[in-house]
């Protein structure tokens, strides 16, 4: 998944922050005042108590954006994380970030502080991961340099081109950029033991079909829907049998095209299935084809996997239902 950037970033010799610390991190957000107050004269007394700044960071991470006592708080604390420990793995966490809208001009100097970072320890992986990752969405330019630069220290790492993969398919809007991340996901599988290349296989699909490489895009599709692994075979499932209807249908195969749909809604699902729900591409386009009760039939499959849906289900079948295509979000990215 692309939220796998967003949220952490790690390389061969700087791996993400361990589960504890993320943990901590999020246990923060169920601190009272008073238990934040008392991390707060900790850390006054000793600055480096990264324990205690993961717990904070957690605290404030919501409150940020309604108060700007807790905005300034948190600000505080990313900022001297960047200037004190920017090698650590709290940097890597996902967690000490900031953006120019809500920030403002906080952001820009925490910005300036990891590129001269960058620049200074060029050749620490490390520094070179956290500066791309704390970047990536407001600069992306800078954060692809330094996930380059970490590619040519470490060569044989596929953190590197998985990195760089997610972020230019971050920002593709073409079928010329879709073809530059595919190219990233093959090196990255490549550099893989075939169990981890095959984890990133329901990326790489997507991005081969939107490349237009529709060979690459069948066969790594095939291995999905057909070669299960452990618990997230529901994913591989989904996805593979999603471009191989979305294939079919190129091919003019209408009912092939249904029965994939029908099967991809058959997965037996996966966290991020039951969290975010399924893809919806197939289906819209099947209901372009006026091919309705396909649709609804692969709603209620979803249904049973998809737990967190808030209503979006019955509210998108009663859409179609009455004539009319639902507006399905990120469900058509996802």
């Amino acid at each position: 998944m692309l939220l796998e950037i967003l949220f952490a970033v790690g390389t061969c010799r700087a791996p993400e922050a361990p589960r504890e610390e993320v943990m901590r991190i999020l246990d923060g957000g169920k601190l009272s005042e008073e238990q934040a107050a008392e991390l707060e004269s900790r850390i006054k007394e000793t600055p480096g108590d990264l324990e205690a700044r993961s717990q904070l960071l957690g605290y404030y991470q919501m409150r940020a954006f309604k108060s700007p006592t807790a905005r300034k708080a948190r600000q505080a604390h990313v900022m001297w994380i960047i200037e004190h420990q920017p090698d650590s793995s709290l940097a890597r966490s996902g967690f000490v970030d900031l953006n120019p809208h809500l920030d403002g001009e906080v952001y820009y100097k925490a910005r300036d502080m990891w590129l001269a970072t960058a620049k200074q320890r060029a050749d620490d992986p490390a520094i070179l991961g956290s500066a791309a990752r704390f970047l990536l969405l407001n600069d992306r330019d800078s954060a692809k340099r330094f996930f380059l630069a970490g590619a040519r220290l470490e060569p044989e790492c596929p953190d590197w081109p998985r990195h760089l993969a997610g972020l230019v398919s971050l920002h593709a809007s073409d079928k010329k950029a879709a073809a530059e991340a595919l190219g990233y996901y093959e090196r990255a599988m490549a550099l893989m033991d075939s169990e981890d290349a095959k984890a990133w296989l329901s990326q790489a699909v997507k991005t081969a079909f939107a490349a237009e490489e529709f060979e690459k895009a069948e066969t790594m599709a095939k291995e999905l829907a057909t070669t299960p692994r452990d618990r997230r075979d529901g994913d591989a499932i989904h996805h593979g049998n999603l471009i191989l209807g979305r294939l079919a249908l190129r091919r003019g195969e209408l009912d092939k095209a249904k029965q994939h749909l029908l099967a991809a809604g058959r997965t037996p699902g996966s966290a991020v299935l039951s969290s975010f729900g399924p893809n919806m591409t197939l289906a819209l386009e099947l209901i372009e084809k006026g091919e309705r009760q396909v649709v609804l039939e692969y709603f209620e499959l979803c249904a049973r996997f998809w737990k967190n849906d808030d209503g979006r289900l019955k509210a998108w079948a009663a859409t179609v239902k009455g004539g009319g295509t639902p507006d399905f979000g990120a469900n058509l990215n996802y």
